[in-house]
This record gives C-alpha cells, structure tokens and sequence, in this order.
C-alpha cells in the first residue's frame, strides 16, 4: 500500500467519484464529452452560466475592525477595562497619583493582549487566502478539436485538457492519456514522492486511482489529457478548503471551556471583590481607597494570559 492511503480515512467521506471506474466510451456519454476534441465553446459557455466559474467559494468573513472591537470587549478584557475606567475617575475626585497609574496599566494590560489575539485571528483567518493561491491562472483546453490557452476559472465539467510538466492542475480531471505523466500529490495527501498516472482504469478508492489528477496538485514529469469531472468547491481541495474554514469559524471544545472557565472566575472575582470593598468599608477606609482595594483583588483574581 502506498503512502496516498494514509489520509483516505480522512478525505474518502468526501469523494464519491465513479469517473475514474468508467471506460473512455462511458465517461464520454455520461459528461456529454469527447475525449478526442472536447466540447464546443457554447457548450462550454453554457456549462459555465449553469455550473459557475472554476473557483471556491470565499466564506463569510468578519470585518477586521469587528474582530478588533471584540478582542478587546470580550472574557475579562471588560472587566479590566472597567477596572481602569473606575481608577481613573477615583484619580479624578482624589487626585492619587497611584489610581492614575493603575488605571494606565490596566488599560494597557487590555490594549497589548487584545492586539496580541487579533493578531493570532486575523492570521487564522487568512486560511482561505492561502487555497486561493492554489489555482493557477491559465490552462490549455481542448474545444470543438482546437486547442487554446483559457483562464482555468472558465473550466466546466466535460472539458478536455491538456497539463505538461511545470503545469498545476485546473480542476479534478480523469486522464485519458498520457506520457510518462507524474504528478505531486503533496499539497493534498502530503505524500511526497512524484505519482504516476495512467489512463487505465485501475484502485476503485479515488485517492489511489493512478487515473484521476486532483486540483492545485503540480504536474512534474510528462504531459497528459484529462477529462474535467469536477470544478471548483466540488473538487477535493474544494471540499478540504470547505472542511478547513468552516472549523476555523467554528468554536473548538477547548475554546467552549474556557468560555465557560472565564464565567466561572469572573463571578469568583466579582464575589471576592465585594466582600473585600464591605470589609474595608467596615474598617474605617475611605470609599475610594475601599474600591481601588476591590478593584486589586479582582485584577488579582484574574489568571495571567486569560484577558
């Protein structure tokens, strides 16, 4: 068994290809295709208004400012921020040199991490930007018998194409034929070495099918004809990008517990700050020397790095 198999766990929930199982002649009548010429322009354009262009469909992202506001207003950022604004009003009325300092830090406290994990976020948002860059810009195709340099957005399902070595692949193709063609899977299952492709109908797995090129994976050694049978969010770096993005915008279980751990200490830290400004107010302290103390006993009550 060959290294491709090793992610086959992971991506054969995603592949359900027949192409690669059927003769030259059926998949001809199945994608209303030729595997000598092609399909006409206006086939192809017709193709392309019902199915779309040959790209991925870019997700829903949160305006940068957004995110920002966000990291600095969410967990216990608000109650430092709070915390700042209450020392520098006691400042204010007090005139303590002290409560201005604090309330300085803590709000430097808050600006510095919430910085810090916008940074964090916005790179993990740049996950889809990184997929784009997979798709190459020009590819040759084969329509109505003539062959033509096209951009690889105006592929459909049916077209024949045409990748030599240097070239990446436009789209999910089942190859036709080839010479010594080898293609680098790596960008997709991350086996390394150059695979081999043929024309013959071989491995039903799709992944292990020498018949099938996969979209954004590089062309190495030979050249080759293929078929389009898949384009766009319907290929399997289409499907991969797709699973990939939709997990960076969802939340992961350990993000969910310190949601809740958060909750759980912002109460304790809340608590202990009311007992202890009662406790000083018993004492004899003044208002603003009993909430400056409150004020220290919840920022202490915060773990480090979790603002």
């Amino acid at each position: 068994m060959n290294g491709e198999s090793n992610n086959d766990l992971d991506l054969s929930k995603e592949i359900n290809y027949t192409e690669h199982m059927y003769s030259l002649d059926e998949l001809s009548t199945k994608l209303q295709t030729s595997v000598d010429s092609g399909i006409s322009d206006r086939e192809a354009d017709e193709r392309h208004k019902r199915d779309g262009p040959n790209a991925f469909t870019p997700p829903k992202l949160t305006p940068g400012w957004v995110l920002y506001l966000r990291e600095m207003t969410t967990g216990f950022a608000i109650i430092i921020w709070l915390a700042s604004i209450a020392s520098f009003i006691c400042y204010g009325i007090d005139k303590v040199p002290q409560y201005y300092y604090l309330g300085i830090v803590l709000a430097l406290v808050v600006l510095i991490t919430g910085t810090y994990s916008y940074s964090q976020q916005a790179s993990s948002s740049k996950i889809f930007e990184s997929f784009k860059n997979m798709v190459p810009q020009q590819t040759v195709v084969i329509r109505g018998g003539e062959r033509k340099e096209v951009s690889a957005e105006t592929l459909v399902v049916g077209d024949l194409v045409y990748c030599k070595s240097g070239d990446r692949v436009p789209a999910d193709i089942r190859v036709v034929r080839c010479e010594a063609m080898k293609v680098d899977n790596s960008s997709l299952t991350g086996e390394s070495d150059p695979l081999l492709r043929s024309a013959d109908v071989g491995h039903s797995n799709p992944l292990e099918a020498k018949n099938l090129a996969f979209f954004s994976t590089n062309c190495v050694d030979g050249s080759g004809y293929g078929v389009v049978i898949a384009i766009g969010d319907n290929t399997v770096m289409g499907k991969i990008a797709k699973l990939v993005t939709g997990i960076a915008r969802e939340k992961t279980p350990i993000a969910i517990e310190i949601s809740r751990f958060t909750k759980i200490i912002t109460a304790i830290a809340i608590g202990n700050g009311v007992v202890f400004f009662a406790i000083c107010m018993g004492f004899g302290l003044t208002f603003f020397n009993a909430l400056i103390f409150m004020i220290g006993i919840i920022v202490g009550n915060i773990p480090e790095g979790i603002i």
